[in-house]
């Protein structure tokens, strides 16, 4: 019976912001950045998380083309907003870039950029090996692909 009141004053906000009456999920608001204008950007050097990059490090990337006062070459910086690096068992290393500017004007978008993902064939495999004198692991120490940037992919962002 002591509890029994705070059943009522729990609410779910996300439960009530995502679905009606009839428990179906409502139309969301478009919150992508697409309503800006886009600005085409590429990486300035080809850049791998074998260097061993950390969470807040900027990186250089350049404008494609000409984008108001500014021409195409001007630098715009990008920070790592998260990186995972690859490990054993073929887990992949994962980066995701964001908090882009070009001067001091905020760009919006993000670049999510993920190694060669092993574990698909790498853990059934170990896990069947196991069974034949347990020769399957042996193959738990490989590991999954680095993230990588070429110079040749270019990236949108978005201004507003």
């Amino acid at each position: 019976m002591l509890m029994l009141p705070s059943y009522a004053i729990i609410e779910d906000d996300f439960v009530n912001a995502t679905l009606d009456k009839n428990l179906k999920i409502k139309k969301q608001k478009e919150t992508t950045p697409n309503s800006g204008i886009p600005i085409q950007i590429r990486i300035k050097e080809d850049f791998t998380t074998k260097s061993k990059p950390e969470e807040g490090d900027f990186i250089e990337f350049e404008t494609v083309e000409d984008f108001k006062s500014f021409s195409a070459g001007t630098t715009v910086k990008g920070r790592i907003e998260f990186i995972s690096m690859n490990c054993i068992w073929g887990v992949p290393a994962d980066i995701v870039i964001g908090n882009f500017q070009i001067g001091n004007i905020a760009l919006y978008g993000e670049i999510h950029k993920g190694g060669a993902n092993r574990i698909i064939w790498l853990r059934p495999a170990t896990i069947v090996g196991t069974f034949f004198f347990g020769a399957g692991l042996a193959l738990i120490p490989i590991r999954g692909g680095h993230a990588k940037i070429k110079t040749d992919k270019i990236y949108t962002v978005y201004y507003r």
